[in-house]
């Protein structure tokens, strides 16, 4: 100790924490400073040898402007505990408990502004249209359910009769399967076995719907396997790419940071993650969690990492889950109902869009389904993340687009090009390197509009609004430094990387090209399931590949021509070579032979346009579409529930 600061006097420097007592849940670590840069802390404890590891250790990157450091470790007795500081850090206190934090009142909102008045005015003032607009059809939705259900009482009685009698011999099977694992009842599999029975019994009833609205078995299918992921996925992030700094900038759009999302945003950098799949972590950690909420202490946040960095455009994916947070924050609900809540809105916010365009498309619905109901998609949009938010509008475009092209007689109307450009132009805020999806808004006929003049206005709005999208991105560029991602390490340089491209153009191209080949064909974007793991996308590659080449009719002759797919894939091409270039110049070293940092989901939202434009008209499908779309949409969930247990529910009696 130096001046009240542990100062490392060597290159491992150790503090050690003997004769501890009693259950062990936390460590918190409050500093005299607010730390001035980033430290890594890592807590180490004792196996059931005795023994430490980095497999029974848990790290945190703490950036600067933090004055607390909090670690929650299996709940246990140890007899002692050795903390790794990278650094000099002017310690005040050090407390080791198994009890919650005290709790104490404050207000969680951030102050009152005009932005966040306006959002809300706004946002409650669609839903009304809305609700307006889709009330009548609800209500005969909901009459003739009741209806039906009058009409067959028999039918009615033997469905829940069944249901409980599933319910109630699935339990003791759950309870004896989870003795023999040694485990704690195993709600998650008990839920997963329910969510089954239901999807399964919803084939059942809606079958005869398929042929004609195969929108209702696809909104089953992405909620209940979406609602599984978003509620028996580990209470923690760091599951899916990126999601601890999506929750964050969530928070921050319109609350302020407590205590309790730094240690949820802090579980990303903690290891392993198999800790986490545990039934009593899930619930310690939810209560622990709650009760550090209730603490109420704020917590400041390096700018760099919050959504301060980002314009308002920018920020267009996070204000759904930011609303959803700030409105559950103002319920005073739990903390982790509102985390929870804040996955559901995201989840819902894709299924409603995806169902809208599959509505919306006159042929190849089972093509737009399939993609939505990729894994990894799914999985997207059951976490903190802004790609299903891309992906989803993405899908709206191009299938009012595609509608349009399949109908050249029939004029353009105001509505579905609002719908097209409003689309386009809200879902690439997140990410508006997709600009060039814009140039397949240029394939419309002139037959579609009343007049020359009707045409050219509609190329220039097309136009704007891709140079508006552009500049989204180009604007922040020429005022600011060139970005670079720090995590790329240190010898990455964003202007040094540019001025390299441009002295070796040719020397960059072959690495541009040599890594797209790569990354285009090893095609692992859609079982991913980020740091769970990935299951074999070989089935999902030949179902897509069926249903490309048999969910035609004679309206593909306008989407599936040589022009339309020279262009659509012209504009996937350089939308790929835009993001790859974006993360060399962003992530990679200086001159690399490769590009670090360009995952498979960056090709999400470009697989509906592309695959939709490929196979033929003349491909004649005589299979009748009551058992073609009932068939593939269960080949899907079979996929997705294969998924789902194999990565995340298994994985809690393993």
């Amino acid at each position: 100790m130096v001046d009240g600061k542990v100062v490392p006097s060597d290159n491992d420097p150790q503090i050690y924490f003997r004769g501890l007592e009693g259950e062990i849940n936390n460590v918190l670590i409050t500093l005299r400073e607010e730390t001035t840069s980033a430290v890594n802390y890592q807590l180490f404890y004792p196996d059931e040898q005795g023994a430490v590891s980095d497999q029974s250790s848990m790290t945190l990157m703490v950036p600067e402007g933090q004055r607390q450091v909090s670690f929650e470790l299996p709940p246990g007795e140890y007899s002692f505990l050795r903390l790794d500081v990278d650094g000099v850090f002017p310690v005040e206190d050090i407390t080791v408990s198994g009890q919650p934090l005290v709790k104490t009142s404050v207000c969680y909102q951030a102050q009152p502004s005009v932005f966040r008045v306006g959002f809300f005015t706004l946002f409650f003032f669609i839903l009304a249209i809305i609700f307006q607009k889709k009330l009548p059809e609800w209500k005969k939705t909901v009459e003739s359910g009741y209806r039906l259900l009058r009409e067959n009482p028999r039918k009615t009685g033997l469905f829940f009769a069944i249901f409980l009698a599933f319910c109630l011999l699935l339990y003791p099977l759950v309870a004896v399967f989870s003795t023999y694992r040694r485990v704690s009842f195993q709600t998650p599999l008990y839920l997963f076995g329910i969510a089954v029975f239901l999807t399964v019994s919803a084939f059942y009833f809606l079958h005869s719907q398929t042929e004609k609205k195969p929108e209702q078995i696809f909104t089953v299918l992405a909620l209940s396997t979406g609602l599984m992921l978003c509620f028996l996925a580990p209470l923690c992030t760091g599951i899916s790419w990126d999601d601890e700094t999506h929750y964050i900038r969530s928070v921050q759009v319109f609350s302020n940071l407590t205590q309790a999302d730094i240690v949820m945003q802090h579980y990303a950098y903690q290891s392993p993650l198999d800790f986490s799949f545990s039934v009593d972590v899930f619930g310690e950690r939810s209560a622990y969690l709650n009760d550090l909420y209730q603490n109420g202490q704020f917590a400041y946040m390096n700018t760099n990492m919050s959504i301060e960095s980002l314009d308002v455009y920018r920020r267009m994916g996070y204000y759904l889950p930011g609303a959803v947070i700030f409105l559950g924050r103002l319920l005073r609900l739990p903390f982790v109902s509102v985390f929870l809540l804040g996955k559901t809105s995201i989840l819902l916010c894709y299924v409603a869009l995806v169902r809208v365009a599959i509505k919306r498309l006159k042929t190849g619905k089972m093509i737009l389904a399939t993609i939505a109901l990729f894994p990894t998609g799914v999985f997207l949009a059951s976490n903190y993340s802004c790609d299903s938010w891309i992906t989803a509008w993405v899908m709206v475009g191009m299938s009012y687009f595609f509608a349009q092209l399949q109908e050249p007689d029939q004029p353009l109307t105001v509505k579905d090009t609002i719908i097209i450009m409003g689309s386009l132009v809200l879902g690439l805020g997140p990410k508006a390197i997709y600009f060039p999806l814009f140039a397949l808004l240029l394939l419309l006929p002139k037959s579609k509009f009343s007049s020359v003049q009707q045409y050219r206005k509609y190329l220039v709005i097309v136009s704007v609004a891709a140079v508006l999208v552009l500049m989204s991105f180009v604007i922040p560029m020429l005022f600011d430094s060139v970005p670079s991602d720090t995590r790329g390490g240190s010898t990455v340089s964003g202007s040094d990387q540019i001025f390299y491209i441009l002295s070796h153009p040719l020397t960059y191209t072959k690495v541009l090209l040599g890594f797209l080949w790569e990354y285009v064909f090893s095609f692992t974007c859609i079982t991913d399931f980020a740091y769970l793991g990935t299951v074999s996308g070989s089935f999902s590659l030949l179902l897509l590949g069926a249903v490309v080449f048999t969910d035609k009719s004679d309206l593909d002759r306008y989407t599936s021509t040589g022009k339309v797919r020279l262009v659509t894939m012209g504009s996937v091409f350089v939308t790929l070579c835009l993001v790859a270039t974006s993360l060399y110049i962003s992530f990679t070293p200086v001159g690399y032979g490769t590009i670090n940092g360009c995952q498979q989901r960056y090709m999400m939202p470009l697989l509906f346009p592309l695959f939709y434009v490929l196979g033929s008209a003349k491909i004649k499908n005589g299979i009748d579409r009551k058992v073609y779309h009932t068939a593939i949409l269960a080949a899907n969930g079979i996929l997705l529930y294969w998924s789902i247990f194999s990565l995340c529910i298994s994985r809690y009696f393993r």
